[in-house]
């Protein structure tokens, strides 16, 4: 396994969580939002969606999603709905393990309180989160991070990665 994948929903601690586990791990983080807003849109995500609406922002997503399996070895946080389609799930799973951060909506709430940098949040977001969860749920292990320092939830992603290089020894990687 390559690459070890980050998803969820908006404000999971995906870039948080990210950020501490590519440090313990020696790796790069690709944080595909940020990746997206510095080479490709020039602007931030609330103005893209603002200016042209979310399908060239998705589109950016499914050709970064189609391009992991040939990075070096990294930490991936992914937005949150990249990989909701089929396609930008394939090819995650095929580049790494995936493993998804999940909070409570109340978690949400809170942490997503007085974001104007999230566009979909100024719409239905639980009605988003709902849609997406059994997505979400086949995506690949999940890690709840309610009530979690991010240090305690990047120890237990590093669990989870580690668990699954143990069970999955043929697709190869180290931890």
């Amino acid at each position: 396994m390559r690459h070890l994948i980050l998803a969820g929903f908006m404000a999971t601690g995906k870039s948080t969580v990210g950020r501490l586990v590519a440090a313990r791990l020696g790796r790069t983080l690709l944080d595909t939002d940020g990746w997206i807003v510095e080479n490709v849109l020039g602007e931030t995500i609330a103005e893209a969606f603002e200016r042209g609406g979310e399908e060239g922002f998705r589109r950016a997503e499914s050709e970064l999603c189609r391009g992991f399996a040939a990075l070096p070895p990294a930490v991936i946080a992914t937005g949150g709905g990249t990989l909701i389609p089929g396609c930008n799930a394939r090819a995650a799973r095929a580049a790494g393990q995936v493993l998804v951060l999940t909070a409570r909506v109340d978690t949400l709430e809170r942490r997503q309180a007085g974001d104007a940098a999230r566009p979909l949040l100024a719409g239905d977001w639980r009605g988003l989160l709902a849609a997406r969860r059994d997505a979400y749920a086949r995506l690949g292990p999940q890690i709840a991070t309610d009530d979690l320092t991010p240090e305690g939830v990047a120890d237990r992603v590093l669990l989870a990665w580690t668990r699954a290089l143990e069970s999955h020894p043929s697709r190869g990687g180290v931890p």
